[in-house]
C-alpha cells in the first residue's frame, strides 16, 4: 500500500515528528511504501520526494515584519496555493491509497485537504495538538489551562493575546479558527481522527467533534534491547521542551524545597535563560544538558533515579512517560491531561496537583529517598507500556483503521 505521510516538519522537531518517523519505519517494515510530504528545511532527512516539498516558511520572524508582509504571510498561512499545487503533482506521481495527516497548519495549510478530497484519497489524521479546537493549539493561556473558546467565540484569543502575547498573531489565529468553522475541510476530507489518549478523544468530543469518527490508539514505544549501567551520581531527569506550559518553573521551585535531590534537564526552548538564572543558587544540583536524542538520551533516561513530567497544560499523550517506562523508570507526573492514564499513583509513579511546588517537592523527596520503591514502580511502568504501547499492537490498530477507510 502506498501511504502519503503528511507533516509540516521532516526533521526531529518534537514529539509529533518522532511519532511520524517511528510510524513510517513501522509501516515500511511491514512492506508498505511511505511517501512524505512536508516543508523544505536544511535539517530535513534525505528523501527522493524532497522536490515536492513546499518552500521553507518561518512565521516567528514575522512578528516584527511590516504590516504588508504580515498580511501576505497571513493569507498564505490560511491556504497555500504552493502546497496545493505540489501535493497535486505528488499525488499524480505516487497515487497513494490513503493519506495519514499529522501537523499541517500554517506551512502546509488545509489546502492539502482540498487536494485529497478532490482526488478521492481517503485520509486519517493523528491529533498531536488541539489545533482543531483552540486558537493557540494548547488549551493553555497566560499560565493556566484554558477552554474559553469552547463556545466558538474565538476573538477572545485576540483580546487576550494568547498566541505569543502578540495581538497580530492572536488575531490571525482567531480568524483561522473562524475560517475553519465556516469552511469545514477537516470534517469533509478526514475520515477518521486518531487520538493518542482517552483524554484527547473525550476533549475533542466535548468540543463538538463526532465521537464515531475518533479512534483512541496510543503511540507505540520500542523497548530497549540492552540495559545501561547506573551512574556514580544519582539524579532525577526532565527531558522535553523548555516552554512555560511544561511546568519547569514549578519544578525548580520544588527542587529548592526538596533537600539533596539533583536534577538533570535535557532540552531547549524559550525558557532556558530564565531557568538557568533561577537555578544558579542551587549550584551543581541542577545541570542543563541541551537538546539530546538517540543513544545519549537513552543513556540519560536509563541512568536516572526517576523521570519528572511537571506539565501545567493538558498533555495529549506523554511520550516522555512511555520512554521512561521503557527503561523501567518511575515517573513523577502532574495530574493533568492524559498523564494520569499512564502514571498510576503509587504503582507506576507519583502524581501531584499541577503547579504545586510543595506537593511536587514531597514527591521528589519520596522517590529520591526510596530508590528501591522507585525501581519497583519503574518495573510496573515497563509492564504497562509493554502491553498498551507494543509496536505490533499499534501496527495492527493502524492497519485495521486504514482498511476501514479504504474499503
Amino acid at each position: 500500500m502506498n501511504i502519503l505521510m503528511v507533516n509540516k516538519f521532516y526533521h526531529l522537531f518534537g514529539g509529533s515528528e518522532r511519532y511520524c518517523f517511528d510510524l513510517s519505519d513501522l509501516l515500511e517494515s511491514r512492506g508498505h511504501k511511505v511517501i512524505p510530504f512536508a516543508m523544505a528545511h536544511p535539517a530535513n532527512r534525505p528523501s527522493p520526494y524532497a522536490s515536492f516539498f513546499v518552500d521553507q516558511q518561518d512565521y516567528n520572524r514575522l512578528l516584527k515584519a511590516s504590516p504588508w508582509r504580515k498580511l501576505t504571510a497571513a493569507l498564505r498561512s490560511f491556504y497555500s496555493l504552493e502546497a496545493r499545487r505540489k501535493l497535486e503533482n505528488l499525488v499524480g506521481v505516487v497515487r497513494p491509497a490513503l493519506a495519514h495527516l499529522h501537523l499541517i497548519q500554517h506551512q502546509l495549510t488545509p489546502s492539502v485537504l482540498s487536494v485529497l478530497k478532490s482526488r478521492g484519497v481517503p485520509a486519517v489524521m493523528t491529533l498531536h495538538e488541539y489545533q482543531l479546537i483552540c486558537p493557540n493549539y494548547r488549551l493553555y493561556c497566560r499560565g493556566d489551562p484554558c477552554a474559553d473558546c469552547r463556545d466558538r467565540r474565538f476573538l477572545r484569543a485576540a483580546t487576550r493575546r494568547c498566541v505569543k502575547n502578540s495581538l497580530s498573531a492572536s488575531l490571525m489565529a482567531a480568524v483561522e479558527m473562524h475560517i475553519q468553522r465556516l469552511w469545514p475541510l477537516y470534517r469533509q476530507a478526514v475520515s477518521r481522527f486518531i487520538a493518542p489518549s482517552r483524554f484527547m478523544a473525550e476533549t475533542m468530543a466535548s468540543f463538538g467533534w463526532p465521537e464515531d469518527r475518533i479512534r483512541t490508539i496510543p503511540h507505540p514505544v520500542r523497548l530497549p534491547t540492552c540495559r545501561f549501567s547506573p551512574p556514580d551520581t544519582p539524579y532525577a531527569f526532565y527531558f522535553g521542551r523548555l516552554a512555560p506550559e511544561k511546568g519547569l518553573e514549578t519544578l525548580l521551585s520544588a527542587l529548592e524545597k526538596a533537600g539533596e535531590v539533583a536534577l538533570y534537564i535535557a532540552g531547549e526552548g524559550e525558557m532556558r535563560p530564565f531557568l538557568e538564572r533561577k537555578a544558579e543558587k542551587m549550584g551543581e544540583r541542577v545541570k542543563f544538558l541541551g537538546f539530546q536524542e538517540g543513544e545519549p538520551l537513552r543513556r540519560l533516561i536509563a541512568g536516572a533515579r526517576f523521570v519528572v513530567v511537571p506539565s501545567e497544560w493538558y498533555e495529549v499523550f506523554g511520550l516522555t512517560i512511555t520512554e521512561a517506562f521503557s527503561h523501567r523508570k518511575a515517573v513523577v507526573g502532574a495530574e493533568i491531561g492524559a498523564i494520569p492514564e499512564l502514571v498510576k499513583h503509587g504503582s507506576t509513579g507519583l502524581l501531584f496537583p499541577p503547579g504545586s511546588a510543595e506537593a511536587l517537592a514531597a514527591c521528589l523527596q519520596a522517590l529520591w529517598n526510596r530508590p528501591q520503591e522507585a525501581r519497583e514502580m519503574g518495573q510496573t511502568g515497563w509492564q504497562l507500556v509493554r502491553e498498551i504501547c507494543d509496536p505490533e499492537r499499534h501496527y495492527q490498530s493502524i492497519r485495521d483503521l486504514y482498511q476501514e477507510v479504504t474499503a
